[in-house]
């Protein structure tokens, strides 16, 4: 299957906005005041769009596979589950390993290995969080994007096309309902983390299946802007109202209704391939992305006791940028391996 430069692009920056997520620049208490507030949450509250994105680009990838290939939609189904399984499997294993030398900083010489210890035990007492979470936070997308593939290529097999769609909204709702929309009078409180389920993923992917129904079009790149911009307009009025009326923090949002919107026009515009986004140097690193989300949050711990010395408003901005090289070093490197390269790319 051909790349499209566009979305290799769009790929880049969204990976960056999730680097900007779990780095979580201005965060440290050394950062007071009303600015540094604001600019923590706008940064982290702009990067939401991430996620949603490669959810949805997924799901256009998945039936864009199934119809140019012929392919069964069972046979399409497996083989993608099992490449991701592949993936979740060996991260899962990887991040259990006393990788995290920042630790020394403040655990002493045998940090690395106390924390992957302290890990394992509390990993051991909720082995339910394996299945939807992994043994590192933001493993739990290629967990979500697993249910989610199993969701449509079982709604798909069994014909139920209209249901696929249906059940995806009230699952949206619901998750909804159950985090942001939490300590609201309509709120629903779950004795698990909903965000690692299918609540959220599943909207994303099927919308993402349903637009490899069409070719996409010059059109889709101003109609994408626009749905983005709506979105984005919609997801901070719903966490400035939601703050203001219940008392939400604003940086506990992973999703609103605005998110959905936010998702959906950005890979709209990624998928019209416009020359504004025809940027060599990030499209080339665009095959990297992945390798780049698994790998990212070891240069997320072991730099975080710089924070801790470094309080420099220029160094939390910085450290997303050398996360990022780290990460594309590193998964430019595995991925001259046979075997890591399935894992990486």
């Amino acid at each position: 299957m051909n790349r499209i430069r566009s979305v290799d692009v769009i790929k880049i920056i969204a990976v960056t906005g999730v680097i900007v997520i779990h780095a979580a620049p201005f965060s440290d208490t050394s950062f007071e005041g009303s600015l540094y507030r604001q600019l923590e949450i706008l940064l982290s509250q702009s990067s939401r769009f991430a996620v949603p994105f490669f959810f949805v680009v997924s799901g256009y990838f998945f039936g864009v596979k199934e119809r140019r290939n012929n392919l069964k939609t069972i046979s399409t189904t497996v083989s993608t589950v099992k490449r991701l399984l592949l993936i979740f499997v060996a991260w899962s294993l990887i991040y259990l390993l006393p990788y995290n030398v920042g630790a020394i900083y403040e655990y002493g010489i045998s940090g690395p290995f106390k924390v992957a210890y302290w890990n394992l035990i509390s990993l051991s007492s909720d082995p339910i969080r394996l299945i939807f979470h992994g043994t590192k936070a933001h493993l739990w997308f290629l967990a979500g994007l697993i249910w989610a593939v199993l969701f449509t290529g079982a709604f798909r097999y069994l014909e139920l096309y209209r249901s696929i769609y249906i059940i995806a909204i009230i699952l949206y709702i619901l998750g909804l309902l159950g985090q942001s929309y939490a300590n609201s009078p309509f709120g629903i409180h779950f004795n698990f983390d909903i965000r690692n389920h299918v609540f959220f993923s599943t909207i994303f992917f099927v919308t993402g299946y349903r637009l490899s129904n069409y070719k996409p079009e010059p059109l889709w790149f101003s109609l994408g802007v626009m749905i983005f911009v709506f979105g984005a307009a919609i997801h901070f009025t719903e966490i400035y109202t939601l703050w203001k009326l219940y008392g939400t923090d604003p940086n506990t949002h992973s999703y609103t209704i605005g998110t959905y919107c936010m998702g959906v026009g950005i890979t709209l515009a990624a998928l019209s391939n416009p020359r504004i986004l025809n940027i060599d140097i990030l499209a080339k690193m665009g095959k990297y992305v992945l390798g780049i989300y698994v790998i990212h949050y070891i240069f997320v711990d072991i730099l975080s006791p710089v924070s801790q010395l470094i309080s420099n408003p220029l160094w939390e901005i910085g450290k997303v940028l050398v996360i990022l090289l780290l990460s594309a070093g590193a998964a430019m490197l595995l991925s001259k391996n046979k075997y890591m390269r399935k894992i990486v790319e």
